[in-house]
C-alpha cells in the first residue's frame, strides 16, 4: 500500500502540520508527504496564484513518476485551500488514483458562500472522492445535508506523544494549594479563541486568589489588543510566551493546573487534546470535535457561555476541589492515551486505507 498525502511545509506551527509532524514515526504503511505551500518562517512569500501552479507542476510530477494507490489531500474550508486542493484531487482522479479528503478547518463563513454560490461546483469536485474525513459530527451533517452520499467519517487529530505519560506530575498537582495555581491559555491569539474571555475571567478569579497565575502560549492577531487590555487593567501575574514547542511547550503544560479555551469556533483543537494527555483538567466551550466527545465533569467543564463570569464559576470549582483536579487530571491522562496518541491515530488512518483499498466501508472515530 503506497499513500501520497498533501501536507504544508512541517516547520510551519499550525494544527495540520503538528498533526502530520506527530504520528509520521508511526506509520507502518508506506506514507509518502508531498509539501504544498511555503514554510511560514520565509522571509519573502510566493504570490498566492505562482503558489498554486508551483503545487499543482509538482504534485503532478509526484503522482506521474509515483505509484500511488491512494491520494490524501487536507484542506480547510477557505477559499485558497479549497481552489488548490480542489485542483489536486480532480489531477489525482484523472491519473487514476483514489482519493480521501480530510477537512481540517471549517469556516462558517465560507461554508455559508458555498451554500450560496458554489455548491453545485463544489459538489462536483469534492463529491467525487472516494472518502471525506472530518473533525466533527456538525461538519458530518453539513455535508449530508449538501448531498454526499459517499464514504464519510469522523477522526480527531492527535496529542504530542512528548508530553503524554506523567502520571506523576498529575499526582503532584494535587498537593498545590488552590492559590498557588496556574491556568494555561495554549492557541491561536485571536477573537474566536476568547482570549479576552480567558482574561477577564482570571481578572476576577485573581481578587479571590491573589497568588493565581495565568499563562498564554501562543501568537496571532489578537496579540497587542490582549496585551494592552492587560497593561490598561494592570492586570499582575498574565505571562505571554509566545508560541511554544518541543520541551518549552511540555514545559508550560507540567507547570500549570488548568487548561482554559473559551474557543467560539475549532474543528478539534490540537492543545485541548494535549492538555488532557498532560493530565490537566479542561475548562472550554462546546464547539466543533469537542462537542462530539467532552463529557462535563467528567474531563473538566465545558458550556454553551461565553460569559466570564461562568469559566470564573467553572474554573473555581476546580481551584477548591484538589481532589477533583486530581480525579479528572487522571481520567483524562488514561483518554488522551487511548484515543488520541500517535500510535493510535496512525493505526486508525491506516485501517482507513486499507478499508478503503478493500472496498469495505471505512469505520468512524469511536470515542467510547
Amino acid at each position: 500500500m503506497r499513500i501520497l498525502i498533501t501536507v504544508p511545509h512541517l516547520s510551519n506551527t499550525g494544527g495540520v502540520a503538528n498533526y502530520y509532524r506527530t504520528i509520521k514515526p508511526y506509520y507502518t504503511a508506506n506514507v509518502n508527504y508531498h509539501v504544498v505551500g511555503t514554510a511560514t518562517c520565509q522571509g519573502r512569500r510566493t504570490p498566492r496564484l505562482l503558489q498554486l501552479l508551483r503545487d499543482y507542476v509538482s504534485l503532478r510530477r509526484a503522482l506521474v513518476t509515483g505509484r500511488y494507490d491512494i491520494v490524501h489531500v487536507n484542506p480547510s474550508l477557505n477559499a485558497q485551500a479549497v481552489l488548490r486542493d480542489g485542483a489536486s484531487l480532480l489531477l489525482a482522479q484523472r491519473l487514476g488514483h483514489r482519493t480521501v479528503v480530510f477537512f481540517r478547518g471549517w469556516s462558517d463563513s465560507f461554508e455559508a458562500a458555498i451554500q450560496k454560490h458554489w455548491l453545485g461546483l463544489f459538489r462536483r469536485v469534492y463529491f467525487r472522492a472516494d472518502c471525506i474525513v472530518v473533525l466533527a459530527r456538525q461538519f458530518e451533517a453539513t455535508l449530508r445535508r449538501w448531498g454526499y452520499t459517499g464514504h464519510l467519517v469522523c477522526e480527531t487529530t492527535v496529542s504530542h506523544e512528548d508530553i503524554a505519560g506523567h502520571g506523576c506530575l498529575v499526582a503532584s498537582r494535587a498537593d498545590r494549594p488552590s492559590d498557588s495555581c496556574g491556568l494555561l491559555v495554549m492557541s491561536r491569539i485571536e477573537a474566536t479563541k476568547g482570549i479576552l474571555t480567558s482574561i477577564r475571567a482570571f481578572e476576577i478569579l485573581k481578587r479571590r486568589f491573589p497568588h493565581l497565575t495565568l499563562t498564554i502560549a501562543g501568537t496571532g492577531s489578537g496579540l497587542p489588543d490582549a496585551e494592552a487590555f492587560v497593561t490598561q487593567r494592570a492586570i499582575e501575574d498574565v505571562h505571554f510566551v509566545g508560541y511554544l514547542r518541543g520541551q518549552d511547550k511540555a514545559q508550560a503544560l507540567h507547570a500549570a493546573d488548568i487548561f482554559v479555551l473559551p474557543s467560539t469556533r475549532e474543528g478539534m483543537p490540537n492543545s485541548v487534546l494535549d492538555a488532557m494527555a498532560h493530565g490537566l483538567p479542561i475548562v472550554t466551550r462546546y464547539v466543533g470535535g469537542l462537542r462530539d466527545f467532552f463529557e462535563s465533569g467528567l474531563m473538566g467543564f465545558a458550556t454553551e457561555s461565553t460569559d466570564p463570569e461562568v469559566f470564573v464559576e467553572l474554573i473555581e470549582r476546580l481551584l477548591l476541589e484538589p481532589a477533583l483536579r486530581l480525579k479528572i487530571g487522571q481520567f483524562n491522562q488514561r483518554y488522551a492515551r487511548e484515543h488520541f496518541s500517535p500510535a493510535v491515530v496512525a493505526h486508525r488512518m491506516e485501517s482507513l486505507y486499507h478499508q478503503l483499498l478493500r472496498g469495505a466501508r471505512p469505520n468512524g472515530m469511536s470515542y467510547r
